[in-house]
């Protein structure tokens, strides 16, 4: 990956403690919790998953960046979105949490 896809928020606008934004105001809705209706299901529709974002999104080209497994494997290897897209999806109930 060459570009850095964060390089869109460089000119973003910075704040001192305790101060405001009106973009940060504006954003401050991309952490909410989970309608209270929502408890009562079973399961959580899509939609309606809890959202948490500490960072900026990057802004991604799908079909120029590629995901690279590393580290602590035998054989490290990168997946394109294209490949990915190819894989079967799995439907499966989970618990999530938020730490």
């Amino acid at each position: 990956m060459s570009k850095n896809p964060f390089q869109i928020y460089s000119d973003k606008p910075t704040t001192v403690d305790g101060i405001y934004s009106q973009a940060e105001v504006g954003l401050a809705n991309r952490n909410s919790e989970n309608l209270l209706e929502t408890l009562a299901l079973d399961i959580t529709p899509t939609g309606c998953h809890y959202l948490l974002n500490h960072f900026d999104v990057p802004l991604l080209d799908p079909k120029a960046n590629r995901l690279e497994f590393s580290g602590s494997l035998e054989t490290p290897f990168e997946v394109s979105m294209a490949e990915i897209m190819t894989l079967p999806a799995v439907t499966m109930p989970v618990t999530m949490e938020c730490a």
